[in-house]
């Protein structure tokens, strides 16, 4: 991710090296023959020839499966793709299905993050930013372009997140009131997603285990409210970025990178990190890059003005103890206690 701007394949052939010229050159064969054995043979070498199968391969339509799986998430290993041009038969197929390049049947994604609890001084100043994200929903500067805007909010609270839509003219959409489900946990990442295979899935949890668990616990303080853009540019996230306490996720993530990267050839984190718990996100405009960037450009700037509004709320938030990494595979999650000298491990 870049602050407001940016958050197996397997190749098919149709035949086999050859195949193409050898299917051409049977059927002259085939031929040649018929007119040169004379009228008497020509009807039981006609039978022979035709009956011999040809030697080009048929390509298989790509799998599709008769029951359509829910889109990728942390909870549920990942679905799969064997190409590009499979991916568009499955979409086509499958609506609920979301597949992304490099993802095979089997995957399991997985992160290491910093849990961040919520206490009431922080509960309190989230709810108030969001109130005044949902109001810039349903508002011109919001919505913008007649389009409907989503707002889903995570980590609030026990009945988030909140799905509020507005439109550009400021009238409130009666027939999508605001919903609520189970929410994701409010954390700091320490490493992108990392896709392994289920075999890999152990290794994965003793790489965090190994590298992290000397690592003495420290306090962190949230500066600001920010925007981010995911990696796709599909999203645009609101977070509270990590002041008092980035020497120490920095630390943490360094440390993470080389071995991740041995292992599964994990990207490291990003290079200009900018450490954070989102906690709302918008959907970007799809119809272009240019459309995108001045959505992104227009909430950072509606941001801002929230953040200022609310700078001195933050500020008086106490810190929270960086105690705990949460260690995620698919929907498990291990976690690793960080304490001076010594650390213990929960799995729930």
């Amino acid at each position: 991710m870049s602050s407001s701007a940016r958050l197996v394949q397997y190749g098919s052939s149709d035949e086999e090296d050859g195949d193409s010229s050898g299917s051409g050159s049977g059927d002259a064969r085939s031929k040649d023959t018929l007119t040169s054995i004379g009228p008497a043979r020509a009807s039981s070498a006609s039978t022979a020839a035709f009956a011999r199968p040809s030697a080009k391969r048929r390509k298989l339509s790509g799998f599709v499966s008769s029951t359509p799986s829910p889109s990728p998430s942390l909870s549920t290993p990942l679905a799969a793709t064997a190409s590009s041009s499979e991916t568009k038969t499955l979409a086509q197929a499958s609506a609920q299905k979301t597949l992304k390049p490099g993802q095979i049947e089997g995957d399991w994604l997985c992160h290491a993050f910093v849990r961040v609890p919520l206490c009431e001084d922080v509960r309190t100043c989230l709810q108030s930013i969001v109130k005044d994200l949902v109001d810039a929903c349903n508002t011109t500067e919001g919505g913008g372009g007649g389009e409907i805007i989503q707002l889903t909010v995570e980590g609030i609270d026990a009945d988030a997140p909140v799905q509020a839509r507005g439109t550009c003219d400021g009238s409130d959409n009666a027939s999508a009131a605001p919903e609520r489900r189970a929410l994701s946990d409010f954390h700091i990442s320490l490493t992108r997603p990392i896709l392994v295979r289920p075999h890999e899935r152990e290794e994965f949890r003793r790489i965090i285990r190994d590298t992290l668990g000397d690592h003495s616990r420290f306090n962190i303080h949230f500066a600001k409210l920010i925007t981010l853009v995911n990696d796709d540019r599909s999203r645009l996230f609101f977070a509270l970025e990590a002041g008092m306490g980035w020497e120490g996720l920095h630390t943490l993530t360094t440390a993470l990178n080389k071995p991740l990267s041995s292992a599964f050839r994990a990207k490291a984190y990003y290079t200009e990190a900018r450490y954070h718990a989102s906690f709302a996100s918008v959907a970007l405009p799809t119809r272009s890059d240019d459309s995108a960037d001045a959505t992104a450009r227009r909430w950072e700037r509606i941001a801002g003005d929230i953040d200022k509004a609310h700078a001195r709320t933050l500020s008086r938030c106490p810190p929270f103890a960086a105690d705990c990494v949460g260690i995620r595979v698919g929907s498990h999650v291990t976690e690793l206690f960080l304490q001076p000298g010594q650390s213990q491990t929960v799995t729930r």
